[in-house]
């Protein structure tokens, strides 16, 4: 038995014949034990259809006899290379045994060099193909190297891989074959092959032989080579993900349905007084049962090679015995329950234990398998303690089983024909199982009050559900009033003809059947439903989902997408990790120097001691990571101290024995791990996430109560003067209240009671159940002593929040009689703090929008007394996460007015500004930890948001050491992302911006300059710049061809028809015409414009309807002057009425270079327009100068930039004009117009082949060096010919492009940036700007503080 693989799964025999595919594959894959993203069977399947390759018998015998010799052998080194070399076919000519420097990566942290022993490399240009390495006979490649670096030989392959850039590795001691696959950005993988098994398993030689020889890596299709089936498995894992999510979703419907048809069968007594929201809450943690009792009975944590469990308990074996009743009797299924039972009975025993003289499980715990959270699941009434004496709850077996295939085998639909594959859950990751835990977040439970019906949809878990009353009602308006709601996007998404096919189709016998058991056979609801019964959509068991009056059902009730909240892939959530907790666990180390040869650990108590959150935690991808992060530094830091190890070959025979790295985790969860969540599921799924990563077996579940908590990051104190004062602005509490509570007799001594309960907790490892049940105690007991605090909290948070859209004063009165209020409930009885309590609640709801997420407060301090109140830092070490991405305009919206005005206020120190909402969780990581690592949208180097944001954290003294500005989200969704890493600790190690290093980060995430300060707006650009005509309103646009009938009819009406010009016409026709015209009434009243009839019975038509439907009190101007522009732009028509031809550039867009455009045309809102007609000043905006100007101060829509005229323009130095800047922009122009006409090519596909260095086409060649010779003239006209500007095709954040080389970058803009200081002074002396009133200290004094630590 090989240490750490005594259960590694080996079917008996010698070998295994089959018939099917599938089952040869996953029987090799069961062989080698696949951990992580390895190597999927539908890609297996697809990719490698005639199965493995043939091992002849002479090979099998030459194999078994070299593997005898060799087996005993003290150095299997010839063994291995004659395997490789004779049996996978690797030629001399295709292996390197001599290995070259670029083969080799410094792990200077710990005075190291990885070095391979061979590798297989592409003999026309020598890359390397596969890294071998060859470890001492007996080592296991899973085990941890020495030399005081605790990482595992296969880590070091996955290090040494991504470092030389090939992703796949060997490693192995001559009996176990390890094949890794590390791909840069993403998780390692890795199986193991056993020579020793090769002559009794010929599927493992054969499996072996097909993957690894070298025809799989030179001879066959591209897209079946090694590296391609990675590839394609890694999007079949993500396939899997997505399939299981929804037939997760899918199995909570038929839970919560079954669930709901006992309850009217006993006519509503079940859940009487159960909310909703609570029966969805039930039935979705059911499912999170099952998905980790299935996940850790298939990873053997549980006793599934135990008779009794298997044929009792195990969900593994469920479905096959249920399918085996389904055969012999499936009429009586739908009467029996034994199924159900079963489920329940299972979690019983994980949380409260099984001892049996053929049965033991110790107890687990874990509040998610709790019976007695959701009592109603075991027909129980609230307070009812034993199951005995409940009336069971009647879900059938076939319930239970469409439940149990739904989650184990998987349906995917492709070109209408339906494929299904089991599940293996052991090779699910943690973070693909929260993927599909949070796809239950999005849905709820609602109660009918009235025949409702599930329609389809357009994609699972978008499809809607509609009263059957409305449908009657459209009905009657008409078979196509109906058809049309129908085919709306809001509704199904299908177009009419789709529809009509629906409600043509006659329902079939089997349908009207099924109809029936949906409306328990009352015919008279049959008949109404039967005209819509094809638009239905149907349950796992195949029944229409008709919903009756007092029925629960489950619905979308939101969107954590369209809220902002991503599923962070496992690669990102590593990443963001390691950059914020380097810092922290090496002294010195990232933050004190750039030589990681000096990095040492620190103490294994130091890093026991730190103290990590994610504010935003979800399912706790992040969490996760943090755990696996910390506890290899602090295996690596017992290593540096001498500890002994345990030996992992004993974690398996003896239970008493936990693996090293378990132990560890299990370390770092309950004294290292904290995270908050708004959404109360989502806690309960982040808890699970943890304890899937450190569940140990015959080990109870982590205690995470104290740790991981409910609550809404953003509302509530951080400091607590703030409950002291009754203010979040603690100065402004001691001037506004003369007399509160006596902190001494109310707060401190809770306070100090709780911290000294904490101590007790935390210092208990949990090793029995009883170490958890003493914890929840100690828990109890320290909450129950803050209760009247956290009263006080709400309280005042409610008072703020409520008061947030009114004013100070507003604030300031209610503040006054909220504080009586907390003074009378401290002082009285139980039932006053109730009243304070549904005081509170009001205060809180007042501004909520019907259906917004409910608003409760968390008070740091309170929650987690032992960070902020116990400890020197008072504040967590280290933040990381990725907070919810929801644009400033869309906080409003779902969150409340008084929700975005109270984190303007509070959080962002008043500073106003459309925000992310991201922005205020950074503002919030500064005020509770010294240093943090987040992800946001690009835009949070933008505009408000960086204003609000990164802004406020610089000028208060935080620095940001590592940042990406922008770059694309690995997932499906269309995003640009930032990452930043800051601290507001000392830093003297490496600023590294997009990878490189630099002097420094701004908070715009571009390289520090020489050249402090923000650029000002230039007197001499004034009045120059401008963005074109907000129309609002499509109705005022026209064809050419419609434009000219009107001119024919009356040819007055070219007073009022023009050109309309926008950005895809500016950027992708060759002569940049304009596609459309529109009618233009300038600012005329109606008389006047009613002089051209056709024209304004066209906008009568077309535009005044739209108008009419806007809210005539917020836009009057809109509905009462309809047939007028929302904004025409004066000031710009006045500005170029005199030129011939003006220049234009498109707002959004990644080439922002200017065009010269015909005077005479509305300019769509989506262009700049310049009041320029003269070739110098096209040159100077068509330079690299202007580019890498604009596109450091522009924002940006996803990869394009957003050119706005007043920041890009206004402030832009421009050089004076010569002869030589007008002579190259002429000469520009001219040849990028004709070339553009000549190809037929848009300014963008003009571009896309400038930047191209693979197009040498002659006229962009041409237009290459035009540029190079314009760049020059214009670095002469501003004195600066000693740049050396490196023309050529460089990496930037926008990809690669021909331009300036990045060295030169930075000096060119710190110089504009000087240029921009001297000429806005020199303006200022000359009286060309108002001075800005300087704020007085008062003002300056006023308001919260930002951050804990301002004095």
């Amino acid at each position: 038995m090989v240490p750490g693989r005594g259960d590694l799964p080996r079917p008996a025999g010698g070998g295994t014949a089959v018939s099917r595919l599938a089952d040869l594959h996953n029987d090799w894959l069961l062989l080698v034990d696949p951990q992580g993203p390895f190597l999927t069977l539908p890609v297996l399947k697809e990719r490698l259809p005639q199965g493995l390759d043939r091992v002849e018998a002479d090979t099998r015998a030459a194999v078994r006899e070299a593997w005898e010799e060799a087996a005993g052998s003290d150095d299997r080194r010839e063994w291995v290379w004659w395997l490789l070399r004779e049996v996978l076919g690797w030629r001399d000519d295709l292996i390197v045994e001599d290995i070259p420097s670029n083969l080799v990566c410094p792990v200077p942290e710990y005075e190291l060099t990885l070095r391979p022993d061979g590798a297989l490399i592409d003999p026309e240009n020598g890359d390397p193909l596969l890294l071998v390495t060859v470890l001492p006979p007996g080592t296991d490649p899973s085990a941890r190297g020495r030399e005081g670096w605790a990482a595992t030989y296969i880590q070091r392959a996955a290090r040494l891989g991504r470092h030389v850039g090939c992703p796949l590795a060997l490693v192995t001691d001559g009996d176990l074959f390890t094949l890794v696959h590390a791909p840069v950005g993403g998780a390692t993988s890795w199986a193991t092959w056993r020579a020793s098994w090769f002559s009794s398993e010929p599927i493992l030689l054969e499996s072996f032989v097909t993957l690894l020889g070298a025809r799989r890596f030179f001879t066959l299709a591209e897209d079946e080579t090694l590296a391609a089936l990675f590839s394609a498995s890694a999007s079949a894992e993500a396939e899997v993900t997505e399939a299981l999510g929804s037939q997760v979703r899918q199995a909570v419907e038929l839970l919560v349905s079954a669930i709901s048809r006992a309850d009217r069968n006993r006519r509503g007594r079940l859940l009487d007084g159960i909310a909703p929201e609570q029966v969805y809450d039930a039935a979705a943690s059911v499912l999170m049962r099952m998905v980790f009792l299935l996940a850790a009975e298939e990873n053997r944590l549980l006793p599934l090679d135990n008779d009794l469990y298997a044929r009792s308990y195990a969900l593994s074996t469920l479905r096959a015995q249920l399918e085996d009743d389904e055969l012999r009797h499936r009429e009586q299924m739908e009467y029996r329950t034994t199924g159900w039972h079963r489920i329940l009975a299972l979690s019983r025993a994980v949380h409260e234990g099984v001892s049996h003289e053929d049965l033991n499980i110790p107890a687990y715990g874990g509040g998610l398998f709790d019976p007695d959270r959701f009592p109603f699941l075991e027909g129980r009434r609230l307070g009812q303690e034993s199951p005995d004496e409940a009336e069971p709850l009647p879900v059938d077996d076939l319930t239970v089983l469409e439940i149990l295939r739904a989650l184990q085998v998987l349906r995917f639909r492709h070109r209408n024909v339906t494929e299904t594959r089991q599940l293996s859950f052991k090779s699910l990751s943690v973070e693909q199982i929260g993927h599909v835990y949070e796809r239950l977040l999005d849905h709820g439970t609602r109660k009918a009050d009235q025949v409702v019906l599930g329609l389809v949809g357009r994609t699972a878990g978008e499809e809607p559900e509609v009263p059957l009353a409305d449908l009657e009602a459209l009905d009657l308006q008409g078979r196509s009033a109906l058809v049309t709601w129908l085919a709306s996007k809001e509704v199904t998404a299908k177009t009419t003809r789709q529809i009509e096919r629906l409600l043509d189709r006659p329902p079939s016998p089997e349908l009207r059947k099924a109809l029936r058991v949906a409306c328990d056979n009352d015919e008279a609801l049959v008949k109404r439903i039967l005209p819509y019964v094809n638009l239905l959509r149907l349950d796992l068991r195949g029944i229409p989902m008709v919903f009756l009056p007092g029925s629960h059902y489950v619905t979308k009730i939101g969107s954590r997408r369209e809220g902002g909240i991503e599923y962070t892939p496992r690669e990102l959530a590593d990443e963001v990790v390691e950059h914020a907790l380097a810092p922290l666990c090496y002294s010195p180390g990232p933050a004190e120097t750039a030589s990681v040869e000096e990095w040492r650990i620190r103490p294994s108590d130091e890093i026991l001691d730190l103290k990590v959150c994610d504010p935003a935690c979800g399912s706790g991808a992040f969490l996760v990571a943090a755990v696996r992060y910390l506890a290899d530094r602090l295996i690596e830091a017992w290593e540096a101290e001498g500890v002994a190890e345990v030996d992992p070959s004993t974690a398996a025979d003896d239970p008493s024995q936990l693996d090293l790295t378990v132990r560890a985790r299990r370390l770092i969860v309950e004294r290292c791990i904290y995270g908050v969540d708004r959404d109360a599921m989502a806690v309960e799924m982040a808890k699970l996430s943890l304890w899937l990563v450190t569940m140990a077996k015959d080990q109870p579940f982590t205690f995470l109560d104290h740790a991981i908590k409910g609550g809404d990051s953003l509302l509530g104190i951080t400091d607590l003067d703030q409950l002291r004062y009754f203010h979040l602005d603690p100065a402004e509490g001691r001037r506004l209240h003369s007399t509160f509570v006596d902190p001494t007799e109310v707060i401190d001594p809770a306070i100090k009671d709780a911290i000294e309960i904490r101590r007790r907790l935390q210092a208990i490892e949990v090793r029995s159940v009883r170490d958890a049940n003493t914890k929840a105690a100690l828990l109890r007991e320290a909450e129950d002593r803050l209760e009247s605090l956290r009263a006080i909290g709400d309280h005042l948070v409610a008072a703020t929040l409520s008061t947030a859209t009114d004013g100070k004063l507003a604030l300031e009165n209610r503040l006054l009689a909220a504080a009586e209020h907390v003074v009378e409930a401290l002082d009285g009885d139980p039932e006053d703090l109730g009243k304070l309590q549904r005081r509170t609640q009001e205060w809180l709801d007042a501004g909520r929008p019907p259906g917004g997420p409910p608003r409760p407060p968390f008070h740091w301090p309170l929650a987690f007394p032992e960070v902020f109140l116990d400890r020197p830092a008072g504040r967590f070490d280290a933040v990381i996460g990725n907070p919810p991405f929801l644009g400033g305009k869309r906080i409003s919206g779902p969150m409340g007015q008084d929700y975005r005005e109270y984190l303007v206020a509070q959080i962002a120190g008043g500073t106003k500004g459309n925000a992310d909402l991201v922005a205020f969780f950074f503002l919030r990581a500064a005020q509770i930890a010294r240093q943090f690592g987040l992800l946001a949208t690009n835009t949070i180097s933008q505009g408000d948001t960086r204003e609000v944001g990164l802004d406020q954290l610089t000028e208060h003294g935080w620095t940001i050491y590592r940042a990406v500005k922008s770059t694309k989200w690995p997932g499906e969704a269309s995003l640009e992302i930032a990452k930043v890493w800051a601290t507001k600790d000392d830093w003297s190690g490496c600023h590294t911006l997009d990878g490189l290093a630099v002097r420094g980060i701004t908070p715009t995430l571009d390289p520090a300059s020489r050249v402090s300060g923000n650029p000002e707006r230039l007197a001499a650009n004034a009045g120059r710049s401008f963005i074109g005509s907000y129309v609002l309103g499509m109705g005022f646009t026209i064809t050419p061809e419609e434009a000219a009938g009107l001119i024919d009819r009356d040819p007055r009406n070219s007073e009022v028809l023009f050109p309309y010009l926008n950005g895809d016409d500016l950027n992708s026709h060759p002569r940049q015409q304009a596609s459309r015209w529109i009618v233009n009434f300038f600012d005329w009243p109606e008389d006047q414009a009613r002089r051209y009839p056709d024209c304004f019975a066209l906008l009568e038509e077309r535009v005044k309807p739209e108008r009419m439907e806007k809210d005539a009190r917020k836009y009057p101007r809109m509905v009462e002057e309809w047939w007028q522009y929302w904004n025409i732009r004066h000031e710009l028509y006045s500005a170029i009425s005199g030129l011939d031809r003006v220049l234009v550039i498109a707002l959004t867009s990644k080439v922002v270079q200017p065009v010269f455009v015909p005077n005479g045309q509305v300019y769509s809102h989506a262009l700049g327009v310049f009041a320029y007609n003269d070739d110098g000043h096209f040159g100077v905006l068509s330079s690299g100068f202007h580019w890498w100007w604009a596109s450091t101060r522009a924002s940006t829509m996803r990869t394009d930039i957003r050119y706005t005229p007043t920041d890009c323009f206004e402030t832009f130095p421009q050089p004076q004009l010569t002869a030589a800047i007008e002579e190259a922009g002429r000469a520009l122009n001219e040849h990028r117009a004709a070339s553009m006409i000549e190809n037929d090519e848009g300014l963008t596909k003009t571009y896309n082949r400038v930047h191209d260095p693979d197009d040498d086409n002659p006229g962009i060649v041409r237009l290459r060096q035009l540029h190079v010779s314009l760049d020059e003239a214009v670095a002469d006209a501003y004195g600066w010919s000693d740049l050396d500007l490196g023309h050529g095709h460089h990496d930037t954040p926008w990809g690669t492009r021909f331009t300036f080389q990045p060295s030169v970058r930075q000096e060119i803009l710190d110089r504009l940036l000087e240029l921009n200081h001297q000429r806005y002074q020199e303006e200022v002396r000359q009286g060309l700007h108002d001075k800005p009133r300087r704020r007085s200290r008062s003002e300056l004094e006023s308001g919260p503080k930002l951050f804990e630590d301002e004095e």
